[in-house]
């Protein structure tokens, strides 16, 4: 995937009305919105491809993994509201040949989130503002201070193909957000979101290590206090403990 190129112009003729749906989205789902992965993110028993061709004959893979949990959902309207920026910049400073780019969601799939993985396929057109208006931000998380950020590097360190690796060139990947991740790979969550058999749990550190053979790997974290980070981790608390039809006011918290 990967033809086309992106438009600016395009892109702003659209971009009010599309830009209100995705900060609306950043809200708690209605019971009559979709409340699951899109089927067009669905990664489960899929590659996501980044192909060269003769319009863009030196693809450059980047990866965007955003964290759609409770305390970073509204990243992804800031992010959608700077695409044309983000592109037009890339393009105009020939940071890089023939961007393509892939965004991606993730969630906590250790804390019960029902899509805590979704990838986009690897883009270069307008097709990206498509992508990004699918995206269920689910606004989950567990407040254990990690999210799935490792079960998104095993997809795309074993489940993406990369022309410019043939090359001897590297991908950009991205994550943003404001957790750890888990140390292991857990097998049963890799079957049940990806689809691979593996015999046993993974090292995170193994898979990283994978996937910078294909990316040069950053992890981009917003700078905030220690109070503010606990109080996005109390607010994903306090929404699965609520959730479960508990009682969280006055008992976990100080309110």
């Amino acid at each position: 995937m990967g033809g086309g190129s992106y438009s600016g112009d395009v892109a702003q003729r659209t971009r009010s009305t599309s830009e209100s749906i995705v900060r609306a989205r950043s809200q708690r789902a209605s019971a009559s919105e979709r409340r699951e992965c899109h089927p067009d993110l669905n990664p489960k028993g899929k590659n996501r491809e980044c192909a060269d061709s003769v319009e863009h004959p030196k693809t450059t893979p980047i990866v965007v993994a955003m964290d759609v949990t409770r305390s970073r959902g509204e990243d992804i309207a800031v992010i959608y509201g700077k695409l044309p920026m983000f592109i037009g910049q890339i393009i105009m400073k020939n940071y890089v040949p023939d961007p393509t780019i892939s965004f991606a969601a993730v969630g906590d799939a250790s804390s019960g989130d029902k899509a805590p993985i979704q990838v986009g396929q690897f883009e270069s057109d307008n097709r990206l503002d498509e992508i990004l208006s699918k995206i269920w931000l689910e606004m989950g998380g567990g407040g254990t201070g990690q999210e799935s950020y490792e079960l998104t590097a095993y997809y795309y360190a074993l489940h993406s193909i990369l022309a410019c690796n043939r090359r001897g060139k590297k991908g950009y990947f991205f994550f943003i957000g404001d957790e750890g991740f888990y140390p292991i790979v857990a097998k049963d969550q890799i079957k049940v979101w990806i689809g691979d058999d593996v015999p046993r749990d993974l090292p995170a550190v193994d898979v990283f290590r994978k996937l910078q053979e294909k990316h040069h790997v950053f992890f981009i974290y917003p700078q905030k206090t220690w109070e503010e980070r606990r109080a996005d981790i109390d607010a994903e608390m306090q929404q699965r403990v609520e959730a479960a039809g508990g009682l969280y006011r006055g008992v976990f918290s100080n309110q």
